[in-house]
């Protein structure tokens, strides 16, 4: 009777959710996994292209090595380098159309678009900051 009693009170789980209690952080686990590997898929070929940029400028214009560009993998030390690179690309674009004798109505190509691609990611993260801070201010001040 008391087994009947318990058969009747405990719902009975279907097999198919056990697959849902493990597959559901697996498929998170696998989502962002993905989304990593594609940004740094996107980031190696962004960083190629700038490597062969400075590459093609002639040795006397450039204004770094064309392998320091591969230090913007290096994940904390990357946020400081980004402006390294964009000043100096800038640089050596500059000098390499001055070289060439190419007409330019902009002495450093590049210089304002990559500027603005090295602050906008910070401003990004202060606002989250601030934000954060704003909302725990608010909390508080419910509490």
């Amino acid at each position: 009777m008391a087994s009947l009693y318990l058969a009747m009170s405990c719902p009975q789980v279907p097999e198919g959710t056990r697959l849902l209690e493990i597959g559901g952080p697996l498929l998170v686990f696998l989502v962002i996994s993905a989304g990593i590997l594609a940004g740094v898929a996107i980031l190696i070929l962004y960083i190629r292209t700038l490597r062969r940029a400075l590459e093609r400028c002639c040795p006397a214009s450039r204004a770094m090595s064309p392998d320091a560009v591969w230090l913007l993998l290096i994940p904390i030390f990357s946020v400081v380098w980004r402006f390294f690179v964009v000043l100096r690309l800038a640089t050596s674009l500059g000098n390499e159309f001055r070289h060439r004798k190419v007409p330019n109505a902009d002495p450093e190509l590049g210089k304002t678009v990559g500027l603005a691609m090295c602050v906008l990611p910070l401003v990004i993260l202060l606002s989250a900051v601030a934000g954060a801070g704003a909302v725990q201010t608010l909390v508080r001040g419910v509490l």
